[in-house]
């Protein structure tokens, strides 16, 4: 749903399917950038900031790590 969503320029369903998504498996860095994206181009740079703000908090809370270096380079590219 998401990937469809998002091809055809339709922010609020890949926001609402991404969330949906991240609340059973909060660990797909992948929905966290496409969520990002979705926000991103709906003209919410704040949200975006916020979701991956929420990202890096909860991968160095539960595992001690970074996002992954592709999710931090899309984030970076998403926000200049």
């Amino acid at each position: 749903m998401i990937a469809y969503h998002g091809g055809r320029g339709h922010h609020e369903p890949v926001i609402r399917y991404g969330q949906m998504i991240l609340q059973r498996d909060a660990y797909q860095e992948d929905v966290h950038c496409r969520v990002m994206e979705a926000y991103v181009q709906s003209g919410n740079r704040a949200a975006a900031i916020e979701q991956f703000d929420a990202l890096r908090k909860m991968l160095r809370r539960e595992l001690g790590v970074d996002p992954l270096p592709a999710t931090i380079a899309r984030y970076e590219a998403l926000i200049k």
